[in-house]
């Protein structure tokens, strides 16, 4: 019979024998702590651990498949030194013998439509990377099957007058059929690429170097306070695969639904940004106590001013200043209640104001705060292992000490 897993921190967890009753301490690599769970065409991801303590990896899941950006290896995504005709990329042969079953010919093909796109077409509104995904997963045989494609929900939109949901549904059917036409499907009823793209549109991560999508983790919903942040990798100890992990920011008992954000900083911290980022991209109007009356507001454009600040200029070379529009970017999240999307967006814009003061010659000073961001930001919210935390760690070995 299972263990059933009670009560789990970094490293150790408290596991029960249903047999026995008996309870124990283990140490472990934290094992899978949450489900994917479905109701009337909605997913979520919910914690099945009695406890699940802050800081703790709740959610590990391995790409079904993932593209790299241009210059980024197709497999590894180290930077690309060799290239195909078909626009493939790879750090070396090693990596493209690895994938020497790429669909060459369907890349060539949509890599010439993109070529080829007059400006302000229908096709200069398609997504590319999303239909090279599309045909890599449809070459291996990758269903897409259990993700949502809310196709009915744009479909009532576009009846009601919402142009947003008319152009998604548009692109759908248009990258559909040029998809059709890259894989030598031109015959068959487009339908299926139809539901394949929109499934991508609302379920794929873009991460750093690349866009990838997830069986478990495309159910991770969206709060504008969410309770963990993910990040995603390449798996080392795998060649060739991604991952993405959700870490939570707070104790999570069982039965609690594990959420995210889907914005950027910028748009996260304005509710009227945010409430039409969500409504345009995914056709939904947030209801959340930060969006309602009361709910927290800051202008864009004080974040905007700060991290000037934070890339200095010629005419700001004082490692004073730099110093002070980081405690104001401190002052500034401090007084948001996003969830884990704060230690995230700190960090980020601590490391921006270390590296200028390590260029005007503060080491100390950037250490400092690199330090801290790492200690206080990156491995709590993401993991050593996140290329944010691996750059921080990395700097820190690197950087003078004075």
């Amino acid at each position: 019979m299972s263990l059933e897993w009670e009560e789990v921190e970094e490293g150790i967890a408290r596991v029960r024998d249903p047999s026995s009753g008996e309870s124990e301490w283990r140490f472990v690599d934290a094992p899978a702590l949450c489900e994917s769970r479905s109701r009337d065409g909605w997913r979520w991801v919910e914690v099945r651990a009695r406890l699940c303590r802050g800081g703790v990896r709740v959610l590990r899941d391995v790409a079904l498949g993932f593209v790299a950006k241009k210059g980024r290896c197709g497999v590894c995504l180290r930077r690309a030194e060799v290239a195909c005709e078909c626009g493939a990329e790879w750090c070396g042969p090693r990596c493209r013998a690895v994938d020497a079953d790429h669909p060459c010919d369907a890349l060539a093909t949509l890599a010439g439509c993109e070529r080829a796109r007059p400006p302000e077409s229908l096709l200069s509104f398609l997504d590319f990377g999303a239909l090279r995904l599309a045909a890599r997963l449809w070459r291996r045989g990758v269903s897409l099957e259990p993700l949502c494609h809310h196709r009915d929900r744009l479909v009532a939109a576009a009846r009601r007058g919402d142009r947003s949901a008319e152009s998604a549904l548009q692109a759908a059917r248009v990258g559909a059929n040029v998809l059709a036409q890259a894989l030598g499907r031109q015959d068959d009823d487009d339908e299926e690429f139809v539901l394949a793209l929109l499934r991508l549109r609302f379920n794929a991560f873009p991460f750093e170097t690349g866009l990838a999508v997830f069986r478990d983790a495309s159910a991770l919903n969206h709060s504008c306070a969410p309770n963990s942040a993910v990040s995603i990798r390449r798996d080392d100890d795998h060649h060739g695969r991604v991952v993405l992990e959700a870490r939570a920011h707070v104790d999570l008992h069982r039965g609690a639904e594990v959420t995210i954000t889907y914005l950027s900083l910028r748009a996260l911290v304005s509710r009227d940004a945010r409430r039409a980022a969500l409504r345009d991209a995914f056709f939904f109007s947030c209801a959340c106590a930060g969006c309602g009356p009361g709910g927290y507001d800051v202008d864009p454009l004080d974040l905007d001013a700060v991290s000037g600040a934070l890339l200095g200029d010629d005419n700001n070379n004082n490692k004073d200043l730099v110093l002070a529009a980081s405690r104001r970017a401190d002052a500034i999240l401090a007084a948001i209640p996003a969830g884990a999307a704060v230690p995230v967006a700190r960090a980020r814009l601590r490391l921006l104001a270390a590296r200028t003061l390590l260029r005007l010659g503060a080491s100390d000073d950037a250490r400092a705060i690199a330090r801290a961001t790492l200690d206080d930001d990156l491995i709590p919210a993401l993991g050593r292992q996140d290329p944010h935390s691996r750059l921080a760690a990395a700097y820190l070995a690197a950087s003078p000490r004075t």
